[in-house]
């Protein structure tokens, strides 16, 4: 499911995100010195108000979860998974976060009982399967965050 080509690609979101957030930066500094040297103290001070509003914004709103969307992949690039049989029964409609990455509760049961079914998380930027309810599938996931989903 994940590839090399999504790491890259990962990769190269963040480092054009940094670059924008750099980009307001200058251009907010820019606006500051400008109205130091004209001598305008309100502007200057609304200038870097401004600019710091604008770059807390930026980096809660853009860079941060997609810097917690590329750990998770380099995560699930070298760290341990498991294997895991059962039989599907729900991929929630709607995402939530969890470890600041958008996901759907994907639920496998294990065995005979709603207590044998186990939570897995589902990558919202990924297609959804087609499965029906009781298809038996594989899964390689790392914690809860599928890696491989195989139907069985």
């Amino acid at each position: 499911m994940y590839t090399d080509i999504d790491y890259k690609k990962s990769n190269a979101e963040l480092k054009s995100r940094v670059l924008i957030t750099v980009f307001i930066l200058a251009v907010g500094l820019g606006c500051v010195v400008t109205a130091m040297v004209i001598r305008v103290r309100w502007l200057a001070a609304i200038a870097s108000m401004l600019t710091a509003c604008l770059i807390y914004a930026h980096i809660s709103l853009k860079v941060m979860p997609h810097y917690h969307y590329k750990r998770l992949l380099g995560d699930m690039r070298a760290g341990l998974t498991r294997d895991t049989d059962g039989w599907f029964v729900s991929l929630a409609a709607e995402p939530r976060k969890s470890d600041g990455v958008l996901v759907r509760d994907f639920i496998i049961r294990i065995g005979e009982t709603e207590e044998d079914e186990r939570l897995f998380y589902w990558d919202d930027d990924k297609p959804a399967p087609e499965l029906k309810p009781g298809d038996r599938v594989s899964i390689k996931s790392y914690g809860n965050y599928i890696n491989e989903l195989a139907v069985i």
